[in-house]
């Protein structure tokens, strides 16, 4: 009898882990999302050993990526209770305070800003240049197919190296020399390598001379909001100060066609916003020429293995929040409770090399309206699916800004949380150290969920690991059975997946 109920027993055992790999591999979903899931695992070495759902807070001392840095001056290859906080953040920038410590990163060290010259930061790596009465030659231009500005449909197909201009000796000059460093750190100049080989000392003639300060940049993702936005930050850090209103303009270095954040540099700096090709021949002199640093080697990119981003520029990011809010007259727009914004990441046409049709997004849920009427079922809470590239910049800030809780898959459009108050959450699927470090300076409450390559959501996730996880997080009541569906679905929802 004892041999038959041990018999008995390990019979059992094994037709219950049979079965659980039954349910577990052979699941709704297709045989693709399964190789996907199991490369996802392989990215994350440790994901069995966390939770399904976490929350995430960067580590002091942890390791923030070991991407080879690349000396290739052009883009590198494969580079996404309401109690109202503003008075912590409202006109943060504007203040004398703030102007005289904003370049101060960490505290204590101070960021080299160069009269006419190049410095690099000794925290972040990043080469930061100006020059006096600098002028531009774009006869000395080398001809490209790519001018800059087109109209998209235009140029559907453009080879992008095209857009991505190249200078002769002399098409940027100064009347006196530049001063270099010799130990400039040049792996992190990008584009500033070619602008510095394309300068020479001399004194020529000017058709046209510009009082306004100006800021010159090559932009390499420039449709991306999460690259544009390292962009923008290195255009604040470098910022001219005290201007008493002064407008500030901007030269796009490169040839890329009309993109869908264009728009947002001229609201920010309050200039003209020029490619440099369509500058006047002759020669333009620019009083006072600010060189952005690359996006890449923004202190705010998650890539930039020379800065140790654990303590962050709080200070920085904090005035960078404030400048963009200011331009767009949102610092006071306050939380609304329980307001919930779903991030709807689908395909368009953004670039001359989106292939819209051919396949999907990458990272793309296909019905997350499904997880929206769910939400909207809580009560007092407002979901709203939305896709923010058919918004205008200052709609998609003031959106994210009304937030209490941000719902979205990894990619670019969760840089917004920058913009959120700092008791707002966000609830990641698929994160990396991308935005769990943009709430951590923020002092935003970061979540994540691992989900796998999956492009659809399952009711049976959706209702076990979701939605107890929203009420967990907006701290809705929950009634015992809820709760131990929340248990059931933290235990068991990878079965659903």
């Amino acid at each position: 009898m004892k041999t038959f109920v041990v018999f008995f027993g390990i019979s059992f055992a094994a037709f219950a882990v049979g079965l659980f790999n039954i349910v577990y591999f052979h699941s709704s979903q297709h045989s693709q999302d399964l190789l996907n899931q199991r490369h996802l695992l392989e990215r994350h070495k440790s994901a069995s050993m966390r939770p399904l759902v976490k929350k995430y807070v960067a580590p002091v001392d942890s390791d923030l990526g070991k991407t080879k840095l690349r000396k290739d001056t052009r883009k590198p290859k494969n580079s996404n209770t309401n109690t109202n906080n503003d008075t912590t953040e409202r006109n943060t920038f504007s203040s004398s305070k703030t102007l005289k410590h904003r370049f101060d990163c960490p505290q204590n060290q101070p960021m080299p800003r160069p009269e006419h010259g190049c410095r690099s930061s000794s925290k972040s790596m990043t080469v930061y240049c100006q020059a006096k009465n600098l002028r531009v030659d774009v006869s000395l231009i080398q001809e490209s197919s790519a001018v800059g500005g087109e109209e998209l449909s235009t140029v559907m197909g453009r080879d992008e190296q095209s857009e991505y201009l190249v200078y002769s000796r002399g098409a940027f000059s100064t009347p006196t020399p530049l001063d270099v460093p010799a130990d400039l750190n040049r792996e992190k100049a990008f584009y500033l390598n070619e602008v510095l080989s394309a300068t020479e000392t001399a004194t020529k003639t000017c058709a046209e001379t510009r009082s306004n300060p100006t800021l010159f940049i090559t932009r390499y993702e420039y449709v991306n909001l999460y690259h544009t936005m390292t962009d923008w930050f290195n255009a604040v850090v470098m910022h001219p100060r005290n201007l008493n209103g002064a407008k500030v303009d901007v030269i796009f270095l490169d040839a890329h066609a009309k993109g869908n954040l264009d728009s947002v540099w001229s609201r920010l700096f309050g200039g003209t916003v020029e490619y440099v090709k369509h500058l006047p021949k002759g020669g333009v002199c620019f009083e006072n020429a600010i060189f952005v640093p690359p996006g890449y080697s923004s202190m705010i990119y998650v890539n930039n293995n020379f800065y140790d981003k654990s303590h962050a520029c709080k200070g920085l990011v904090k005035d960078f929040v404030s400048f963009v809010l200011q331009s767009y007259n949102l610092q006071n727009v306050k939380m609304v409770p329980r307001r919930i914004v779903i991030i709807d990441r689908v395909p368009y046409v953004a670039h001359p090399r989106s292939q819209v049709g051919s396949k999907l997004v990458d990272r793309s849920i296909s019905n997350l309206h499904k997880l929206e009427k769910r939400l909207n079922k809580m009560p007092g809470v407002d979901a709203r699916l939305v896709q923010l590239e058919k918004l205008e910049f200052g709609d998609q800030v003031r959106l994210i800004r009304e937030a209490e809780l941000l719902i979205g898959n990894h990619g670019a459009g969760l840089s917004h949380l920058l913009f959120m108050h700092n008791n707002a959450n966000v609830l990641e699927f698929e994160s990396d150290s991308h935005f769990s470090e943009f709430a951590q300076w923020r002092g935003i409450a970061h979540h994540s969920i691992f989900y796998g390559y999956h492009t659809s959501l399952s009711n049976n996730f959706v209702r076990f690991v979701l939605i107890p996880e929203v009420e967990s997080i907006l701290k809705l009541d929950s009634s015992v059975s809820k709760k131990m569906t929340s248990l059931f679905g933290r235990i068991f929802g990878r079965l659903f997946v």
